[in-house]
Protein backbone atom coordinates (compact mmCIF):
# COMPACT_ATOMS: atom_id res chain seq x y z
CA UNK A 1 0.00 0.00 0.00
CA UNK A 2 1.17 3.06 -1.27
CA UNK A 3 -0.26 6.82 0.35
CA UNK A 4 0.92 9.63 -1.43
CA UNK A 5 -0.20 12.84 0.08
CA UNK A 6 -0.05 16.55 -1.79
CA UNK A 7 0.16 19.10 0.69
CA UNK A 8 -2.58 21.74 0.29
CA UNK A 9 -4.12 24.47 2.13
CA UNK A 10 -6.65 23.17 4.10
CA UNK A 11 -6.80 18.97 3.39
CA UNK A 12 -3.72 17.52 1.69
CA UNK A 13 -5.00 15.36 -1.46
CA UNK A 14 -4.17 12.03 -1.07
CA UNK A 15 -4.16 9.16 -3.57
CA UNK A 16 -4.10 5.35 -2.34
CA UNK A 17 -2.51 2.75 -4.43
CA UNK A 18 -2.91 -0.82 -4.40
CA UNK A 19 -3.77 -2.16 -0.31
CA UNK A 20 -2.42 -5.78 -0.12
CA UNK A 21 -0.48 -8.44 1.43
CA UNK A 22 1.80 -10.97 -0.16
CA UNK A 23 1.26 -14.99 1.43
CA UNK A 24 4.83 -15.08 1.87
CA UNK A 25 5.86 -11.31 3.20
CA UNK A 26 7.30 -10.94 6.43
CA UNK A 27 5.40 -8.43 9.07
CA UNK A 28 4.53 -7.81 12.07
CA UNK A 29 1.22 -6.02 11.58
CA UNK A 30 -1.44 -7.58 10.40
CA UNK A 31 -3.39 -6.25 7.12
CA UNK A 32 -6.53 -5.15 8.96
CA UNK A 33 -4.04 -3.13 11.43
CA UNK A 34 -2.66 -1.45 7.95
CA UNK A 35 -6.15 -0.57 6.59
CA UNK A 36 -7.16 1.19 10.56
CA UNK A 37 -3.58 2.90 10.44
CA UNK A 38 -4.31 4.62 6.85
CA UNK A 39 -7.81 5.24 7.47
CA UNK A 40 -6.62 6.95 10.66
CA UNK A 41 -4.11 8.81 9.09
CA UNK A 42 -6.28 10.41 6.52
CA UNK A 43 -9.03 10.74 8.98
CA UNK A 44 -6.96 13.19 10.81
CA UNK A 45 -7.06 15.72 7.98
CA UNK A 46 -10.68 16.24 8.05
CA UNK A 47 -13.31 17.30 10.69
CA UNK A 48 -16.14 15.02 9.10
CA UNK A 49 -15.28 11.55 6.85
CA UNK A 50 -12.11 9.75 6.18
CA UNK A 51 -11.45 10.85 2.54
CA UNK A 52 -9.10 9.82 -0.49
CA UNK A 53 -8.94 11.97 -3.57
CA UNK A 54 -8.25 8.91 -5.74
CA UNK A 55 -7.97 4.90 -5.09
CA UNK A 56 -5.62 3.00 -7.63
CA UNK A 57 -5.50 -1.04 -7.92
CA UNK A 58 -2.81 -2.01 -10.47
CA UNK A 59 -4.07 -5.72 -10.56
CA UNK A 60 -6.31 -8.07 -8.57
CA UNK A 61 -3.70 -10.29 -7.55
CA UNK A 62 -4.14 -10.49 -3.77
CA UNK A 63 -1.15 -9.02 -2.97
CA UNK A 64 -2.25 -5.62 -4.12
CA UNK A 65 -6.01 -5.56 -3.22
CA UNK A 66 -6.52 -7.91 -0.35
CA UNK A 67 -6.98 -4.97 2.13
CA UNK A 68 -9.89 -3.61 0.29
CA UNK A 69 -12.17 -6.73 1.48
CA UNK A 70 -12.53 -4.42 4.62
CA UNK A 71 -15.83 -2.92 6.05
CA UNK A 72 -13.96 0.20 7.07
CA UNK A 73 -13.62 1.38 3.28
CA UNK A 74 -17.37 1.47 3.20
CA UNK A 75 -17.54 4.67 5.48
CA UNK A 76 -14.08 6.20 3.20
CA UNK A 77 -15.24 9.09 1.21
CA UNK A 78 -13.43 8.43 -2.31
CA UNK A 79 -13.27 10.70 -5.37
CA UNK A 80 -12.32 8.38 -8.03
CA UNK A 81 -11.32 4.84 -8.26
CA UNK A 82 -8.88 3.74 -11.08
CA UNK A 83 -8.53 0.56 -12.20
CA UNK A 84 -7.12 -1.92 -14.90
CA UNK A 85 -9.49 -1.97 -18.32
CA UNK A 86 -9.65 -5.36 -17.85
CA UNK A 87 -11.65 -5.31 -14.83
CA UNK A 88 -14.46 -3.65 -17.01
CA UNK A 89 -17.67 -5.47 -16.42
CA UNK A 90 -19.06 -3.47 -20.14
CA UNK A 91 -16.26 -4.40 -22.08
CA UNK A 92 -16.52 -7.84 -24.10
CA UNK A 93 -12.47 -7.85 -24.23
CA UNK A 94 -11.79 -7.75 -20.69
CA UNK A 95 -14.74 -10.14 -20.09
CA UNK A 96 -13.39 -12.57 -22.53
CA UNK A 97 -9.89 -12.01 -21.03
CA UNK A 98 -10.90 -12.39 -17.57
CA UNK A 99 -12.58 -15.70 -18.01
CA UNK A 100 -9.70 -17.29 -19.55
CA UNK A 101 -7.43 -16.31 -17.49
CA UNK A 102 -9.80 -17.92 -14.81
CA UNK A 103 -9.93 -21.10 -16.57
CA UNK A 104 -6.44 -21.48 -17.03
CA UNK A 105 -5.66 -20.87 -13.08
CA UNK A 106 -8.37 -22.91 -12.20
CA UNK A 107 -7.28 -26.08 -13.98
CA UNK A 108 -3.35 -25.32 -13.11
CA UNK A 109 -4.66 -25.05 -9.56
CA UNK A 110 -6.01 -28.57 -9.84
CA UNK A 111 -3.09 -29.85 -11.61
CA UNK A 112 -1.09 -28.71 -8.65
CA UNK A 113 -3.63 -29.81 -5.94
CA UNK A 114 -3.69 -32.86 -7.34
CA UNK A 115 0.02 -33.97 -7.27
CA UNK A 116 0.13 -32.38 -3.66
CA UNK A 117 1.90 -29.10 -4.73
CA UNK A 118 0.28 -27.15 -1.72
CA UNK A 119 2.77 -23.92 -2.07
CA UNK A 120 2.11 -23.63 -5.72
CA UNK A 121 -1.78 -24.58 -5.85
CA UNK A 122 -1.99 -21.77 -2.92
CA UNK A 123 -0.11 -18.97 -5.36
CA UNK A 124 -2.57 -19.52 -8.41
CA UNK A 125 -5.44 -18.80 -6.09
CA UNK A 126 -3.68 -15.35 -5.67
CA UNK A 127 -5.66 -14.36 -8.42
CA UNK A 128 -8.41 -16.18 -7.45
CA UNK A 129 -10.41 -15.30 -4.26
CA UNK A 130 -10.27 -11.53 -4.40
CA UNK A 131 -13.71 -11.01 -5.60
CA UNK A 132 -14.60 -9.15 -1.97
CA UNK A 133 -12.12 -6.85 -2.59
CA UNK A 134 -12.57 -6.16 -6.46
CA UNK A 135 -16.20 -5.75 -5.02
CA UNK A 136 -15.53 -3.00 -3.03
CA UNK A 137 -13.44 -1.01 -5.52
CA UNK A 138 -16.08 -1.28 -8.08
CA UNK A 139 -19.19 -0.80 -6.06
CA UNK A 140 -17.79 0.44 -2.38
CA UNK A 141 -16.49 3.86 -0.55
CA UNK A 142 -18.43 6.28 0.16
CA UNK A 143 -19.56 9.48 -1.98
CA UNK A 144 -19.89 8.15 -5.21
CA UNK A 145 -16.77 7.76 -6.77
CA UNK A 146 -15.89 8.11 -10.45
CA UNK A 147 -15.24 4.70 -11.54
CA UNK A 148 -12.11 4.81 -14.71
CA UNK A 149 -10.83 1.68 -15.93
CA UNK A 150 -7.32 3.19 -17.42
CA UNK A 151 -5.27 1.61 -20.68
CA UNK A 152 -1.40 1.76 -21.35
CA UNK A 153 -1.41 4.98 -23.89
CA UNK A 154 2.05 5.67 -24.89
CA UNK A 155 3.51 9.01 -23.98
CA UNK A 156 -0.02 10.72 -22.95
CA UNK A 157 -0.52 12.89 -19.95
CA UNK A 158 -3.50 12.57 -17.73
CA UNK A 159 -4.19 15.35 -15.35
CA UNK A 160 -4.10 14.78 -11.50
CA UNK A 161 -7.63 15.68 -10.22
CA UNK A 162 -7.51 17.97 -7.97
CA UNK A 163 -3.43 18.21 -8.34
CA UNK A 164 -2.78 21.47 -10.02
CA UNK A 165 0.04 20.54 -12.61
CA UNK A 166 -0.12 17.25 -11.48
CA UNK A 167 -0.07 14.83 -14.17
CA UNK A 168 0.10 10.69 -14.58
CA UNK A 169 1.26 7.99 -17.24
CA UNK A 170 -0.98 4.92 -17.46
CA UNK A 171 1.93 2.21 -18.43
CA UNK A 172 -0.10 -0.35 -18.86
CA UNK A 173 -2.10 -2.48 -19.41
CA UNK A 174 -2.23 -2.34 -22.91
CA UNK A 175 -5.21 -3.19 -25.19
CA UNK A 176 -3.82 -5.16 -28.41
CA UNK A 177 -4.03 -8.55 -27.71
CA UNK A 178 -0.28 -8.46 -30.13
CA UNK A 179 1.06 -7.02 -27.14
CA UNK A 180 -0.82 -8.74 -24.37
CA UNK A 181 0.72 -11.69 -25.99
CA UNK A 182 4.83 -10.44 -26.03
CA UNK A 183 4.17 -10.54 -22.17
CA UNK A 184 3.14 -14.55 -22.05
CA UNK A 185 6.88 -16.33 -21.46
CA UNK A 186 8.38 -19.07 -23.64
CA UNK A 187 5.69 -22.18 -23.92
CA UNK A 188 8.05 -24.34 -22.41
CA UNK A 189 8.90 -22.39 -19.65
CA UNK A 190 5.44 -21.67 -18.30
CA UNK A 191 3.59 -22.99 -15.48
CA UNK A 192 0.34 -24.29 -17.12
CA UNK A 193 2.04 -26.76 -19.64
CA UNK A 194 2.11 -29.06 -16.88
CA UNK A 195 -2.13 -28.76 -16.98
CA UNK A 196 -2.40 -28.74 -20.29
CA UNK A 197 -0.21 -32.06 -20.50
CA UNK A 198 -2.55 -33.98 -17.92
CA UNK A 199 -5.38 -31.64 -18.96
CA UNK A 200 -7.72 -32.60 -22.38
CA UNK A 201 -8.49 -29.27 -24.18
CA UNK A 202 -11.79 -27.57 -23.22
CA UNK A 203 -11.86 -24.78 -25.77
CA UNK A 204 -13.16 -21.48 -25.20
Amino acid sequence: AFLVTVPKRGRPWRMLVDCGVHMHGASTHDLDSIVEDIIATIAADSDTRARLDVVVATHRHRDHIAGFDNERWHDVEVGEVWLPWVEDPEDADAVNLRNRQQAAALSLHGHFAAGGEDDRAAFVMNSLSNDDAMWVLQNGFAGRPKRRYVSAQGAKAHPLPGVRGGCVYFLGPPRDPRDLAVMDPPRNQRWLRPGELSTPATGG
